[in-house]
């Protein structure tokens, strides 16, 4: 019974509510239903379906911590996967404050977020103009290294915030640890890069990292985006040389 109850949270809705307020309202009738206790499923389908809200995201997360409070009310532990829904509310929102909080309080309830919940609090983060942060949770991710690592889209999230923040060296850097670790970078990672450089009028950095990008197997003549930023770049290290 309480299994059909969460599909109908997950399903049920009329014109005239959204899913996320047929899923309270579903929840409420299970708390008055002495025979159907909300547990864990219940509670994970409600604040998926917060998640899964494409309109009204503020509205969403209202709810979402609705839900929340109700599962308090009753003594149910959030896990893994509903703290990753509600995050995934937050950052629909654009709050990333309140993602991150969310993180923070399943670290200390010592749950293990995977990395497409890491993924999701970086996006969250560089969304909001908080690289700073994003760069401590992945700092969390090193710490956390015996159950998640990053993969290669975290690495792109912090590549591509820190080329949009005029810091190519730093963006260097992580493109190292990337392939240190086994993930070649995409073409655009570097090219992105190597852009930022130019944009800085550092085409001698940009040069070099063209360069490495030769070694690892990349032809700039068979790719015509990396052939017309290499001519780019010696064109302006050549108007910048003495």
């Amino acid at each position: 019974a309480i299994s059909a109850c969460a599909k109908a949270i997950s399903l049920d809705s009329s014109d005239k509510e959204t899913p996320m307020d047929t899923a309270l309202s579903l929840l409420e009738r299970m708390k008055d239903d002495k025979s159907l206790e909300p547990n864990i499923v219940s509670y994970n389908a409600a604040i998926k379906a917060c998640a899964e809200g494409l309109n009204l995201v503020s509205e969403n997360v209202l709810r979402m911590e609705e839900a929340f409070a109700m599962m308090s009310a009753e003594d149910v532990a959030a896990n893994e996967i509903i703290y990753g829904a509600a995050i995934s509310c937050c950052r629909k929102a654009g709050e990333w404050e309140k993602a991150y909080k969310l993180l923070e309080g399943m670290l200390k309830d010592n749950l293990r977020p995977n990395v497409a919940t890491f993924n999701t609090i970086l996006i969250a983060l560089t969304e909001g103009g908080e690289l700073i942060r994003a760069l401590k949770v992945m700092k969390m991710m090193k710490e956390n290294s015996a159950y998640v690592n990053p993969n290669r889209t975290t690495y792109s999230i912090i590549i591509n915030a820190l080329v949009a923040n005029k810091r190519p060296e730093d963006a260097e850097i992580i493109l190292d640890i990337m392939y240190r670790r086994g993930l070649k970078p995409d073409v655009d990672l570097f090219t992105a890069t190597v852009t930022a450089y130019e944009k800085n009028n550092q085409p001698g950095r940009a040069l070099k990292l063209m360069e490495k990008m030769s070694e690892i197997g990349y032809n700039f003549y068979e790719i015509k985006v990396l052939d017309n930023i290499f001519k780019r770049v010696v064109k302006l290290v050549n108007t910048l040389s003495p």
